[in-house]
């Protein structure tokens, strides 16, 4: 049986995120199911034209879900309402546009909230970056192991990996003007969002060359 010597190799990356995944909760309670459409149809609007004078187009902006339910305690029907709604859409990653996002949804009153999803908008390049990261550092660590053996790497019979990456996020929430103990809502968040991190493990398998046959 040949002479072979396999490493695992695992590699972290950190990049700074590009782009803002913004999702933006509608909440409400009417008197009926019709009042209930009524006003969630009237603060989608509100949060559409906000949205629009500060350069987000309504073509980008989606909807993720509508629900439209009897409130818990009137369980059987009729009567009072509530609806919760999700919009989403992307920003590029500059505290130019996190505050005007801000300034856009913080004067629409409440039953809104939102949470700030930082990510890259093409993860592609950066998990090749540390893909090849990964595959030097096992490459390395296989010839020193070769070493050891008095051999040489020679062709690479086997390769595995897994490469996983996490974003980060922040939630916040609005109120009518003056609500929350003063909280000025003119005041964007502090804007320093952590690092994507992009990690891959790799398994690497090399025959081992024998120095007198080369």
């Amino acid at each position: 049986m040949d002479a072979t010597v396999a490493v695992t190799s695992s590699i972290m990356g950190n990049f700074d995120p590009d782009i803002i995944r913004i999702s933006v909760d509608l909440t409400g309670e009417a008197n009926s199911k019709e009042l209930a459409a009524k006003d969630y149809n009237k603060a989608l609007s509100s949060l559409l034209d906000a949205l629009e004078k500060m350069g987000v187009k309504r073509e980008s902006v989606k909807n993720g879900y509508l629900r439209i339910s009897p409130v818990w305690k009137n369980r059987k029907g009729g009567g009072p309402h509530e609806y919760s709604s999700t919009v989403r859409f992307e920003e590029p990653c500059v505290k130019e546009r996190l505050d005007a996002v801000w300034t856009a949804i913080s004067g629409l009153g409440g039953g809104i909230s939102c949470c700030f999803d930082y990510d890259l908008k093409d993860d592609e390049e950066a998990r090749e970056t540390i893909l090849r990261r990964a595959i030097d550092a096992g490459k390395k660590r296989a010839a020193l192991l070769a070493d050891a053996a008095g051999c040489d790497l020679g062709q690479i019979i086997h390769i595995d990996n897994s490469l996983h990456g996490n974003a980060d996020y922040g939630i916040v929430a609005t109120a009518a003007p003056g609500e929350r103990r003063g909280i000025r809502m003119d005041a964007s968040p502090v804007f320093n969002p952590e690092p994507v991190r992009v990690s891959c493990e790799v398994t690497l398998e090399y025959e081992l060359v024998a120095r007198t046959q080369r």
